[in-house]
C-alpha cells in the first residue's frame, strides 16, 4: 500500500472526528454534515466492492451487497431526523467492515485490511458517540 492511501485514509477521519465534536458541543449543522459524510464514505466504500466484484470475478452477493451499502447510506440521509439514525450510520460501518472481512479478506492485503479495520471502527466510534450523546440529552 502505498504512503499516499494511509495519509488520505487518515485525514478522511478529520471530518469525522471534528463533526462529531461539533455536534456535542451543539452546532445543529454539523448533524447533517456527519450523515452526508458519513454516507459519501459509504458509498464510496459501495463502490469498492462493486469494483472488487468485477474485477475479481466474485459471487453475485458482493455486487448485491455493494448496492445494499449505498442504498442503505442514502436511506440515513433520507430519514435524517430519525431518533437513533447515528446508530444506524455506526452500524452500517461495523456491517461493512464485518461482510469484508468474511468475504474479501483473500483479495485484500493484510495492511489494507488493518487500515480499514481501523478506520472502520473510528468512524463507528465517532457516530456512536453521537448516538449516545443525542440520546441522552433528549
Amino acid at each position: 500500500m502505498k504512503r499516499i492511501h494511509l495519509i488520505l485514509g487518515y485525514a478522511g477521519l478529520i471530518p469525522f472526528i471534528g463533526l462529531s465534536i461539533m455536534v456535542v458541543i451543539g452546532y445543529s449543522v454539523a448533524n447533517f454534515a456527519l450523515l452526508s459524510y458519513a454516507c459519501l464514505i459509504a458509498s464510496f466504500l459501495g463502490g469498492t466492492l462493486w469494483m472488487s466484484s468485477i474485477e475479481h470475478k466474485l459471487a453475485n452477493h458482493v455486487a448485491i451487497t455493494s448496492n445494499l451499502f449505498m442504498l442503505f447510506a442514502w436511506a440515513i440521509l433520507i430519514f435524517q431526523k430519525t431518533d437513533g439514525i447515528f446508530y444506524l450510520a455506526s452500524a452500517l460501518f461495523i456491517s461493512l467492515i464485518c461482510y469484508e472481512r468474511r468475504y474479501l479478506k483473500h483479495l485484500y492485503s493484510a495492511e489494507y485490511l488493518t487500515l480499514r479495520t481501523v478506520l472502520s471502527w473510528v468512524v463507528a466510534g465517532s457516530l456512536l458517540v453521537v448516538a449516545i450523546f443525542k440520546h441522552s440529552s433528549n
